[in-house]
């Protein structure tokens, strides 16, 4: 599934679906798992009235290379990113399992949804195998069954916020109870630019 939703590998079925569309819009056949994520993807694109949009991936790359450099992006690169980003501009054929992109150089990004539905796959294969008890941590993504053996849940504990350097206090916790359940974080802690 790695090599078919993800945004880093150049070879994955996603990126090769882009880079076909550099250019010029294209229709593409996709694969039954690549298609799935999409339809889902769109699904809460309309749901949310764009808010989820894996067509982002124009700006995503903006900020990866503004991470990197240790520069905002200017006015040109984000009005050209623009051009192409909004999940209207990604049409899918039910029929023929196919994907439009409806513009040039449009850059699809998975990463809000990939790892949620991979948990997903990988949940159901232990469950196909009479594996009633797990936790899949997928990075940050976590997806559990029922509970450990003897315990009421799967206790998850989440570091909230930056330590307090200039106290030596810890970091704030929050203590998580899941079965059945899954949870997903992100935040700056680890992660950050300032510009």
């Amino acid at each position: 599934l790695d090599a078919i939703l993800s945004d880093y590998r150049t070879d994955s079925e996603l990126n090769q679906l882009c880079a076909k569309g550099k250019d010029a819009p294209i229709e593409s056949e996709v694969s039954p798992e690549l298609f799935a994520v999409l339809r889902s993807s769109q699904e809460i694109a309309r749901a949310t009235s764009g808010a989820f949009d894996i067509t982002v991936g124009p700006y995503v790359r903006l900020w990866r290379r503004s991470r990197r450099q240790g520069e905002l992006p200017n006015q040109t690169r984000l009005e050209r990113a623009a051009s192409s980003v909004g999940f209207e501009k990604l049409a899918l054929d039910e029929s023929t399992q196919s994907v439009t992109l409806r513009v040039p150089g449009m850059r699809l990004d998975l990463g809000g949804i990939a790892k949620g539905y991979i948990l997903d796959q990988a949940m159901a294969v232990l469950i196909e195998h009479g594996i009633t008890s797990a936790l899949l941590d997928g990075g940050g993504d976590l997806l559990t069954s029922g509970p450990p053996p003897g315990e009421r849940a799967w206790k998850v504990t989440i570091e909230l916020a930056h330590p307090d350097t200039s106290t030596g206090d810890a970091r704030p916790t929050e203590l998580f109870q899941l079965v059945h359940s899954a949870l997903a974080t992100s935040g700056d802690a680890y992660q950050f630019v300032e510009i």
